[in-house]
């Protein structure tokens, strides 16, 4: 009885060992944040994605650059291809902002109108 006893109560322990390190694991890394700084591959995916209302994805690159329309235009003159354009835009997102977080890519949004694509992306960081 000692013996099926001990052998349950070291069973246990070793089950809330690795449940413990399990979930010091999941505390270390919580995936992605607001605070995060989004990638390149990341803002290209979101410039070209189809969750944008018709065109607007360059008014929320205006108001990501704090730039003009005109800026975005002679890009788009300059690329003349869409992924080109939209590597050409987050290239320069990244290079005239170096402290952008997704919490600011999820305001320009807000400032361009674009409430369910910030909320896409609120979801997908919070």
């Amino acid at each position: 009885v000692y013996k099926a006893i001990a052998r349950v109560s070291t069973s246990s322990k070793l089950f809330i060992q690795w449940i413990n390190a399990w979930k010091r694991d999941v505390e270390l890394n919580p995936g992605p944040t607001l605070t995060d700084k989004p990638t390149k591959d990341e803002l290209v995916e979101l410039l070209s994605s189809s969750k944008f209302a018709a065109g607007t994805w360059e008014q929320f690159a205006c108001y990501l650059l704090n730039v003009s329309h005109d800026v975005i235009t002679g890009i788009r003159e300059t690329e003349k291809v869409g992924d080109t354009v939209w590597n050409a835009v987050a290239q320069r997102c990244l290079d005239n902002n170096p402290d952008i977080t997704w919490r600011k890519v999820i305001d320009a949004l807000l400032d361009a109108n674009e409430v369910t694509v910030a909320r896409i992306v609120l979801d997908d960081h919070s």
